[in-house]
């Protein structure tokens, strides 16, 4: 199967830590003055030992190479994407002509060596300034190092992104002694070989504490360099390294910004050099929302912030406006003048993690862009009251183990909306109202009925929500779906009726209303307001063309248990001929059918005695007796594995995977969840190792991936949960899945 960007990396090599690579290729003794650059230079003498170096990294890099050797390499050199820039040292007797435009990466022919020296420290400088630490590409673009990763439209991607940072800074019960000793082994391993880092390094240990945290960051050293190049890369491993400095860093954010409350700056600016195809995507996202996923340094001072992107071919000025926060919970920035070098240039810092709306993207001229926008705070504090709710909820989620899946509220938003517009239930919706109704399904998913209405109930009051609108229509239908799941009849018939007072009595969506409010009324042992209701469902499916089998079951099990005597039965009998040789077999019926061919049936082949038992218990879940299923289950798995007929190009080497995954939603209900987990990985090794030809796939392993975080939550392993629950929205965006 290909690999697709899953965001983690194992740590089995030295990270490239350094922003770029100086990399000197010549036969000529080393010039002095280059050593200048000793912390970011390697030098070679041989095109070849200098090409197998570069073939090492796998990810881009910024390596800038200065060649003075066999012109007939340069060619070579320049389809390295880890190559960057190239710069040419002419010798005296070398008569080179060169055109540009047949060399993009070719910066330029350099007469001497001061002269190229010069625009080296000039290029070094820009290149700390190169990437846009901005998450905002196209979904289809998922590149080792993302600068730019889509958030419109993309709302799991944003809840996933503040999780992981409340992982890292927030998450109760960390032993900071042993976080600080694991950031230091890193750090001496990326830079074994770096004496003057080393040293450092060894005086962050001895002499870092909360009073100068952020010198240390505004430093130009190890910290900086290795923060924010984990951070750009995603690497989930490496970015857990750094974690005693992140709290610590956090701390000193919390602490600096309500002391310096009232002095919050109203507009900050940041030169930045930018590419094309970051501009074009800028331009095509104002009006949505984009998320830092580094620290980024502003100014209180436009000019300072021009002098970063002087003279460079493409660039951009972002004009950051900052509303009033003195309200807010965290203001995610802080002036850091006096901790820095250069004191003058009024540096105002923002936190990883910081959201802000695109306003508006104008051209200032040929080389100039001027890009407009806006501190977004409040979406942060909703997310991270999302995340306070669900880390109060796990232990209930525990408790409630058996109501875990009995509902499915995402999709059926999903197929009540098309059915009353004809349209997909928008994705593209404000990324804070899609993560209410995203975590509103968790919490139902897990059986927390009332958490999930509330979450509901709060989407359609904060998204603004027009009470007649489609959206609202639906997700009334929903929350009296949930208030019926935990038997509060009362709001159920309240909501239900909300949605049937604004559906006209042709619509489809109105048929599922009246299925729903027959189930109702049936439960409450009203039998014939309930079988009027189904019979008002099955005249509007009538009308649009559709037969609804499950309701016409209905309706024979009520008018069966409200017999009064022989002649009703025999009449209802009579009445109902026509139906039963009409609709399908109900489940009880199926499981029935299965037993009788599994039990009667003395040449069945193994395939089909597999296939038989599978089904069997199929039926057994939907009737809710998953023991039994369980135990099913367990029996047709021992079956393949006797048989050896999990073969990779065997259809049954499918069957496993979905006994597996069965076997472990079973044992999820029981509340056994190691097990669970065990069969769920279990089911997960197999696609990976033998990636199956069929078209649902890609849904079932992001379905896995989802149950496997929550089992990781409930374990208390969140990095674990954090890591799969990323796989599954990598696996949603990467084939358009949700």
């Amino acid at each position: 199967m290909e690999k697709y960007n899953l965001s983690l990396t194992e740590l089995d090599e030295i990270q490239n830590h350094e922003d770029f690579i100086v990399i000197w290729l010549s036969s000529d003794d080393v010039p002095n003055s280059i050593m200048n650059f000793a912390d970011y230079l390697k030098i070679y003498d041989s095109c070849e030992a200098c090409i197998s170096y570069i073939k090492k990294f796998k990810s881009e890099r910024k390596i800038l190479l200065v060649y003075m050797m066999d012109w007939a390499y340069l060619s070579i050199f320049e389809d390295f994407s880890q190559i960057q820039s190239i710069y040419v040292l002419k010798k005296q007797d070398d008569n080179l002509e060169f055109n540009k435009q047949n060399h993009p990466k070719l910066i330029d022919l350099f007469q001497n060596l001061d002269e190229l020296i010069n625009r080296l420290r000039k290029d070094i400088l820009l290149t700390y300034r190169s990437d846009l630490p901005i998450n905002i590409s196209s979904l289809n673009e998922n590149n080792i190092e993302q600068s730019l990763t889509s958030l419109h439209g993309n709302s799991l991607a944003l809840l996933w992104n503040q999780y992981f940072l409340y992982y890292l800074i927030k998450y109760p019960n960390v032993n900071m002694k042993n976080l600080k000793r694991i950031m230091l082994d890193q750090c001496r391993l990326e830079y074994q070989n770096n004496q003057s880092e080393l040293t450092k390094i060894k005086d962050f240990e001895m002499h870092c504490s909360n009073k100068n945290i952020l010198n240390w960051y505004a430093k130009d050293s190890f910290l900086y360099r290795l923060l924010n190049k984990a951070f750009r890369t995603r690497n989930i491993d490496f970015i857990c390294q750094f974690q005693y400095y992140l709290i610590n860093l956090y701390k000193k954010f919390q602490k600096l910004s309500k002391i310096q409350k009232e002095k919050y700056p109203l507009i900050v600016y940041r030169g930045q050099i930018i590419n094309i195809n970051d501009l074009k995507r800028l331009q095509s996202n104002v009006g949505h929302i984009i998320s830092m996923n580094t620290m980024i340094s502003t100014s209180r001072l436009e000019d300072v912030a021009r002098r970063f992107i002087y003279d460079a071919p493409l660039c951009a000025l972002f004009k950051i406006n900052i509303n009033d926060t003195t309200n807010s919970r965290f203001r995610p920035f802080i002036d850091i003048s006096e901790f820095s070098s250069m004191p003058d240039e009024q540096e105002i810092l923002f936190f990883v993690g910081t959201i802000f709306s695109i306003d508006s993207v104008q051209q200032e001229n040929h080389s100039t862009w001027i890009i407009e926008l806006t501190l977004n705070n409040q979406i942060c504090e909703h997310i991270e009251n999302f995340i306070f709710d669900f880390q109060k909820h796990i232990h209930e989620f525990k408790n409630k183990h058996y109501l875990f899946m009995k509902t499915d509220d995402y999709n059926m938003i999903k197929q009540y909306y098309n059915m009353l517009t004809r349209q997909e239930f928008s994705l593209n919706n404000l990324p804070i109202n899609m993560i209410y109704i995203y975590v509103a399904f968790m919490f139902s998913n897990l059986g927390c009925y009332e958490k999930a209405i509330e979450l509901y109930k709060k989407y359609l009051l904060i998204g603004n929500i027009s009470i007649d609108s489609s959206q609202s229509i639906v997700i009334h239908i929903i929350i009296g779906y949930l208030y019926y799941h935990f038997s509060d009849y009362e709001n159920a018939f309240i909501h239900y009726g909300i949605a049937l007072s604004l559906l006209d009595e042709t619509n489809l969506l109105t048929s599922e209303l009246y299925n729903h409010i027959g189930d109702v009324w049936s439960n409450i042992d009203n039998v014939d307001n309930a079988i009027s209701c189904y019979q008002q469902a099955l005249h509007i499916g009538n009308q649009n063309n559709i037969f609804q089998s499950d309701i016409h079951q209905k309706i024979l099990l009520k008018k069966k248990n409200s017999i009064q005597n022989p002649t009703d039965e025999r009449q209802i009998n009579n009445i109902d001929e026509h139906d039963r040789s009409i609709i399908n077999l109900d489940n009880e019926i199926q499981l029935k059918n299965y037993q009788n061919q599994l039990n009667a049936e003395h040449n069945l082949t193994s395939i089909q005695r597999i296939d038989l038992s599978y089904q069997i218990g199929l039926c057994l879940m939907r009737k809710d007796d998953s023991p039994q299923a369980l135990e099913i289950f367990l029996k047709t798995k021992q079956m393949l594995i006797n048989e050896q007929l999990d073969d990779e190009n065997n259809p049954t080497s499918i069957q496993c995977v979905d006994l597996s995954y069965q076997i472990g939603l079973c044992l999820m209900k029981k509340g056994d969840f190691p097990q669970a987990l065990q069969s769920l990985l279990q089911a997960e090794q197999i696609i990976i190792k033998n990636p199956p030809l069929w078209n649902r796939f890609p849904q079932l392993l992001s379905t896995l991936y989802d149950n496997i975080a929550i089992l990781y939550f409930l374990l208390d392993e969140p990095l674990k949960a954090i890591i799969m629950w990323k796989k599954s929205i990598d696996m949603k965006i990467n084939f358009s899945y949700n």
